[in-house]
């Protein structure tokens, strides 16, 4: 049966789905795209241990509460557990559409005062490493990409990342059940910026309110259409 998302915010509704269906698959992705991670998918669990990877590796750069960090990539699977990690971590995602100029991209990172970015492939890499001059604000660049070797101090890889959350979780892992458990409905959790057809893009912040309100929506949209969601349905992810 449905439980309502009202009261809660993402980081718990994220805690009770892993401990009420841990086994059951939460990814499903072509392993042949993604160098075979995991046998092309992940459980509740495993998907847990994942984000707390990476969110251990992002406390061990120095990620505050309440900061911002852009994700610029294609949908993947490491978009989906970047997302989750940077908002546990009590941070605000900062979505970054992967087609736009570097001059849109830089004026999101400014404005929204990003230290750290995330990158879907190489090519997002160059076209920010190219621009960060005028990125002041920006420090790290984060490549979602488990092979990619760099000895550009500004880069790390996903691979990196959740070694170096690894290595300091022993540290960094009760800072980060403090972020998770502390996050409020009235915190931000993402920031998306408008296409900007009469200028620049404008910010919208969404609360974690706001996202489980919009959950709660759809659970009912596709309910009085007479097909409601349960945990054996699939999603496919496109954009």
């Amino acid at each position: 049966m449905y439980e309502h998302l009202e009261n809660q915010t993402m980081s718990r509704a994220f805690a009770r789905t892993v401990n009420k269906n841990g086994d059951r698959i939460a990814q499903r992705f072509n392993p042949d795209l993604y160098y075979g991670d995991n046998g092309g998918q992940f459980t509740w669990k495993e998907l847990q241990a994942r984000v707390e990877d990476i969110a251990c590796g992002l406390l061990s750069l120095g990620l505050e509460r309440g900061e911002r960090v852009a994700i610029m990539a294609p949908s993947s699977p490491y978009w989906t557990q970047s997302d989750i990690a940077v908002i546990n971590c009590g941070a605000v995602v900062v979505t970054i559409y992967p087609t736009l100029s570097l001059n849109e991209v830089s004026y999101i990172v400014n404005d929204s005062e990003c230290r750290y970015i995330i990158v879907g492939n190489t090519a997002i890499l160059d076209q920010v490493l190219g621009g960060m001059a005028d990125m002041p604000t920006l420090q790290k660049i984060i490549i979602l990409d488990l092979q990619y070797q760099s000895s550009d101090p500004r880069v790390i890889s996903l691979t990196q990342l959740m070694e170096l959350g690894k290595q300091n979780r022993t540290s960094k892992y009760p800072i980060y059940e403090e972020r998770w458990q502390g996050n409020t409905l009235e915190d931000w959790a993402t920031i998306l910026y408008t296409s900007g057809t009469t200028g620049q893009g404008k910010g919208v912040i969404i609360t974690h309110w706001c996202f489980a309100s919009r959950v709660d929506g759809v659970f009912y949209y596709f309910l009085n259409a007479g097909h409601p969601l349960n945990e054996e349905d699939t999603v496919l992810s496109f954009l």
